[in-house]
């Protein structure tokens, strides 16, 4: 796949993303996200979309005043980076 149709793909998933946000429930763009983590490389816009989970969704009180789903989504992201260098085949 050349790099104009990889770029045009990550947009799409990008604009899915997004409109998960708002339409879908959150632990199916929190899945989503994490997927597209592992198909592409360094794919920030995860942490990014658990971000405005986070500030859309979260109940007034969550616990500490951390944003959980993207503390989940960094620490996601982290170990799939991490994988993606020991794996064999990709």
């Amino acid at each position: 796949m050349n790099i104009e149709n990889k770029i045009f793909v990550r947009i799409v998933i990008d604009v899915l993303l997004l409109i998960s946000i708002f339409i879908l429930p959150w632990w199916f763009t929190v899945i989503a996200a994490a997927i597209s983590i592992f198909f592409f490389k360094f794919f920030l816009e995860s942490v990014v979309a658990a971000l405005i989970v986070d500030v859309l969704y979260a109940p007034s009180s969550f616990v500490a005043g951390f944003y959980l789903i993207t503390l989940g989504m960094v620490f996601i992201f982290i170990f799939f980076q991490i994988i993606r260098k020991k794996l064999i085949f990709y």
